[in-house]
């Protein structure tokens, strides 16, 4: 495996991030207070109130103070077409300013979940989305993400794998675990690799929660690279403890196989 796929670190920071933005009392949480603007969407109002207890959700799951939502008039004067997109601003990001998640997971995060728990006359009107991380300390310092629809349907496609290898371990299905990894990649003992994850797992879980963000990853004596998702998966189970997967999924694979992972 080549030097540095795993970025343990930042893994490592952001399962912690995670898991304490979760355990938090509900009732200490900063009220938070969210914005929802139209800017010449064609969804109309009822489609934007729809999604706004949504879009909270997801907030909060951020863990953000404040932030706005705004469904994007995008004119295309080349083509005289126009297309839209949604902007996702999070202000103030417990996670990201005192648990120090790297923005660009959480942005995946947010952008996932927008595409899956979003209306569906909002998401077939837009074709991205822009997510948007300010502070209020350093208005300078803003960061912004943007995440296609196409390609953020081909991460649900590799995530949804990720869910299936899981739930297969937690079934004890060995073999339907085995049919999901590709072993030409890297040197893998699937069969060790699986006892290892029942060991950690067990047969009861209660959520999974999907971070990623693309990586080149080259073979050895090849100097061409091909990008791939590295999938952090967080594992909370009834006794609110938590296990962390990691992932390393082709992105223009047809049938979206793990090519190698990793259990702490």
């Amino acid at each position: 495996m080549t030097a540095g796929w795993c970025g343990w670190r930042i893994f490592e920071v952001c399962k912690m991030a995670f898991a304490t933005e979760m355990s938090r009392n509900t009732n200490t949480r900063p009220v938070i207070f969210f914005v929802l603007i139209s800017l010449f969407y064609s969804c109309g109002n009822k489609s934007l109130l729809e999604n706004m207890p949504i879009a909270q959700e997801i907030m909060a799951e951020a863990g953000g103070k404040s932030g706005n939502l705004y469904f994007v008039t995008d004119e295309m004067p080349q083509s005289n077409k126009t297309k839209y997109y949604i902007e996702f601003n999070i202000n103030q990001s417990s996670l990201i300013l005192k648990d120090s998640m790297e923005k660009i997971v959480l942005a995946s995060y947010c952008a996932t979940q927008l595409y899956k728990r979003l209306t569906k006359d909002a998401i077939e009107n837009n074709y991205g989305f822009n997510i948007t991380f300010d502070n209020e300390m350093d208005p300078s310092n803003i960061k912004k993400y943007f995440f296609t629809k196409d390609g953020i349907k081909l991460a649900i496609s590799a995530l949804a794998n990720a869910d299936k290898y899981i739930n297969h371990i937690v079934q004890g299905d060995f073999e339907g675990a085995n049919a999901l990894i590709d072993t030409s990649y890297f040197d893998l003992n699937r069969d060790s690799l699986n006892s290892v994850f029942k060991q950690k797992i067990g047969s009861n879980i209660s959520k999974t929660s999907h971070f990623y963000k693309l990586y080149e990853y080259t073979k050895e004596n090849e100097l061409s690279s091909a990008p791939c998702f590295t999938i952090l998966t967080i594992i909370s189970k009834p006794n609110n403890n938590t296990t962390t997967c990691e992932f390393l999924i082709p992105v223009y694979e047809a049938e979206y196989k793990i090519i190698n992972l990793k259990i702490h």
